[in-house]
């Protein structure tokens, strides 16, 4: 049995990610698919996950989170089970206080309930960016520039599979010139970006 906890920080937030982590565009590495993904793994050797940038409203928990200042702040330390009981997903009582020892907040214990709202665009969604002032719903922007989530989902290969995705599911010119002039620059392209490239010739 793994135990997320005991985990190295990016293994660990992986166990949780294989389901909470949408992103905009998610890029399988060489040989690898997310099928092969096993707790204790690092998702990142399976997948790449860019979102847009500028972000939109991020789309899934994970993103969320890495948006956060606290977690951005603290990294390593700040993770699912910070604040959720992994068997159940039950908020634990006082999370924020393990860090936030120093507030005085006149609104009492519940920290959750200003800096979490919940967001309702097809189904409800508590905001994991931990705003520090609740705000409303920033409408979508047109994704035409991505970013890797993290740094360990950046490379050239996947992030022009991504572009190449994009462009594949939403048509852009934009997202396919982008797409070419990354990928071109790979010395040993594979398969996959040789199909890309290639695709003009058809």
């Amino acid at each position: 049995m793994v135990v997320p906890s005991a985990l190295a920080p990016p293994a660990r937030d992986s166990v949780c990610a294989q389901c909470h982590l949408q992103g905009a565009i998610q890029v399988s590495r060489p040989g690898k698919s997310l099928k092969q993904f096993r707790p204790g793994d690092e998702l990142s050797r399976f997948i790449a996950t860019f979102v847009s940038d500028p972000a939109s409203t991020p789309a899934s928990h994970v993103e969320s989170l890495y948006a956060s200042r606290c977690r951005q702040k603290a990294p390593d330390a700040l993770w699912c089970g910070s604040c959720h009981d992994v068997h159940d997903a039950s908020v634990l009582p006082n999370a924020c206080l393990q860090c936030h020892t120093d507030r005085n907040c006149g609104k009492g214990a519940d920290c959750v309930a200003c800096h979490m709202p919940k967001r309702i665009g097809g189904f409800v969604r508590t905001d994991h960016s931990i705003p520090r002032l609740a705000r409303d719903p920033v409408p979508p922007l047109p994704l035409e520039r991505l970013r890797a989530l993290s740094p360990l989902d950046a490379g050239d290969r996947e992030l022009g599979l991504a572009y190449a995705a994009l462009a594949r599911s939403s048509g852009s010119s934009a997202a396919a010139g982008e797409a070419d002039r990354i990928l071109k620059r790979i010395p040993k392209p594979d398969r996959e970006v040789k199909n890309w490239l290639k695709r003009k010739a058809k």
